[in-house]
């Protein structure tokens, strides 16, 4: 609780794992954790995330690009 730490992680696809892994190489800083519980009772998303899915089209994977998509 003291190292509450709300930096978004970005997630990439593994095709060796066949799922997406996170990249934790973002620069992280710690907030005030009674904040961060009243933020996540607020924005509660009950379904959990699917690993095994890889987006389509992702602006921030040119590998999912189809079509010729680029962001």
């Amino acid at each position: 609780m003291c190292n509450a730490d709300v930096t978004p992680l970005t997630w990439l696809w593994d095709e060796e794992r066949r799922q997406t892994t996170a990249k934790a190489t973002v620069v992280h800083s710690c907030r005030r954790f009674d904040k961060i519980q009243e933020w996540a009772e607020r924005y509660n998303y009950p379904k959990l995330m699917d690993r095994s899915h890889r987006a389509v089209d992702d602006p921030l994977d040119p590998e999912t690009w189809v079509d010729g998509f680029s962001a």
